[in-house]
């Protein structure tokens, strides 16, 4: 690559020979990059936005100073937002100062060897989010012997209880907060008749919906997966869900639990709606509000029952209001 302070036309050469060359010819290009800030003060800064640009013009190898603290962050960083390192798992595993002893994020378990305490390596799973590795543990359990009920009560909820301690601190971000719940929800779905009893044996019935006009779900769905996995059945209306809609599925199914989603200040006031319709029915289900811009004030001033900030502390507001007597 020139140096752009001798060919100001060069960096912008490079990146569309790169893009030519994998778009159009389908092959991999490689770039020595750091030669573009030559003759420049803070040769880092301008490298590392030639790095970004390249990883976007599609570069899959580029040459640059392994010591540099900064290209490494850039080049992790376009992994994630290239589709290269999916769910950001190296990322975290680079940017992340401290963290749980054991594998890193999305690695996989070796086979288990005779001594091994198989259920410290079922809470290892579930912290790693490892949906394939945590099966053969749960058939490895199961031959042992142990109960199903004792592995789900005693392990796997403690585990995802553990996820959420550690997304509390910082320690765990959302990629872990979605790989954790999935690779428990794998470890249940192993045994058909554990799923049967855990349902028999619901903490309580909770149903949730993006409230009306409202497209956005990942909160939702997350916290979705997360009370399956605490022992609550989960009605999920899905999103754009009206309130009437709302409402009859909680009176037909007793939901001692509705959590209402949005993202948007115009589609908060249809969270109103439906407080005022359960009341009107006179409905005994609390309804919990989640979503950016909600806040205590405005769960106040519509009288709804709580409110939470994330899926973790959504789950801990409606294990508390079931505690109270819903």
């Amino acid at each position: 690559v020139m140096t752009v302070s001798a060919s100001p036309e060069a960096p912008a050469v490079t990146i569309e020979v790169v893009r030519r060359v994998v778009t159009e010819m389908s092959l991999l290009a490689m770039v020595g990059l750091s030669n573009v800030s030559f003759g420049l003060p803070s040769r880092e800064v301008l490298d590392a936005a030639f790095l970004a640009m390249c990883a976007q013009a599609g570069i899959s190898l580029v040459n640059i100073n392994p010591n540099s603290q900064m290209l490494a962050a850039v080049r992790a960083a376009c992994d994630v937002l290239t589709g290269r390192d999916k769910r950001g798992f190296a990322y975290i595993d680079m940017m992340k100062q401290s963290g749980p002893a054991g594998a890193k994020s999305g690695e996989k378990m070796p086979p288990v060897e005779a001594g091994q305490d198989v259920t410290e390596l079922l809470t290892q799973a579930v912290l790693d989010g490892d949906r394939q590795g945590i099966l053969r543990l749960v058939d490895t359990a199961l031959a042992d012997g142990r109960e199903a009920f004792e592995l789900l009560d005693r392990v796997l909820i403690p585990a995802i209880n553990q996820v959420g301690e550690l997304f509390d601190r910082g320690e765990y971000f959302l990629p872990q907060l979605i790989t954790s719940p999935q690779a428990m929800e794998a470890a249940c779905e192993r045994r058909q008749p554990m799923l049967e009893r855990q349902a028999q044996s619901a903490k309580g019935v909770v149903v949730l919906a993006s409230v009306k006009g409202d497209i956005h779900d990942i909160g939702k769905n997350i916290l979705a997966l997360m009370l399956r996995n605490h022992g609550f059945k989960v009605i999920d209306l899905g999103k754009d869900v009206a309130t009437g809609k709302i409402v009859d599925e909680a009176e037909k199914v007793r939901a001692d639990i509705i959590g209402l989603s949005a993202l948007m200040t115009t589609t908060m006031m249809e969270m109103a709606g439906v407080v005022q319709e359960v009341r009107r029915r006179n409905l005994t289900a609390k309804i919990v509000l989640g979503g950016p811009l909600v806040n205590e004030s405005f769960t106040n001033k519509i009288e709804a029952d709580g409110y939470a900030n994330d899926s973790v502390a959504a789950v801990r507001l409606i294990s508390r209001l079931l505690d109270q007597g819903v």
